[in-house]
């Protein structure tokens, strides 16, 4: 809670764990590190989580993006990162495992092959051949 208190410039102290969020300052009004600020309100206005779950979302990330949604949302997240030249890949780290990477690769990984940007068959049968070498 220490640490939430610091990331949204807030009291947390009287927080219910199991409430919704408090309603927090828009990003032009914070004076802290605005990245995690940004994270945090994207979270807080697409998931609408309680208390615990932010909590539970920030700790998944480490510090790094965090997409939550639907899977429609996180492929458009991915390629809105790639089509911007932000990311040419990603290192995952799934909150549980095996259960999140599946929902990754049953869910998400359809959609991308649907809308063409992302393989159905592999091409070799070594890494090398995967990476163009």
């Amino acid at each position: 809670m220490r640490q939430l208190a610091y990331f949204t410039g807030q009291g947390t102290s009287d927080w219910d764990l199991d409430g919704p969020v408090p309603e927090l300052p828009p990003l032009e009004e914070f004076t802290g590190p605005q990245g995690r600020y940004a994270t945090v309100l994207r979270i807080i206005e697409t998931t609408r989580p309680t208390v615990r779950e932010l909590l539970g979302y920030l700790a998944a990330g480490g510090g790094h993006a965090t997409f939550i949604g639907t899977p429609e949302h996180i492929a458009d997240e991915i390629l809105r990162w790639i089509d911007r030249g932000a990311a040419d890949g990603f290192n995952l780290m799934p909150p549980a495992l095996p259960g999140s990477l599946e929902d990754l690769v049953d869910l998400v990984v359809p959609i991308l092959q649907d809308r063409g940007r992302f393989r159905r068959d592999y091409t070799g049968s070594t890494l090398r051949d995967h990476l163009g070498e």
